[in-house]
């Protein structure tokens, strides 16, 4: 489905490209991964040096 489409493409267009194709061949089985990281989703500090952290999260990005 997408071989002939893949050679101008940087990797977000490529990436973007091929999510679009898995939604519409496995519509079920995209909503459930999307569902089960939904779940997973999660905000992390991390204590650094000097008096810096690193926050860290693994969020959903609602789209449409």
């Amino acid at each position: 489905m997408l071989a002939g489409r893949v050679a101008d493409k940087d990797p977000g267009r490529l990436r973007q490209a091929a999510t679009r194709v898995v939604h519409r061949v496995d519509p079920d089985g995209a909503a459930e991964r999307a569902r089960v990281r939904r779940a997973a989703r999660r905000v992390e500090l991390v204590h650094g040096h000097d008096g810096m952290a690193t926050l860290l999260a693994d969020l959903p990005a609602q789209v449409g």
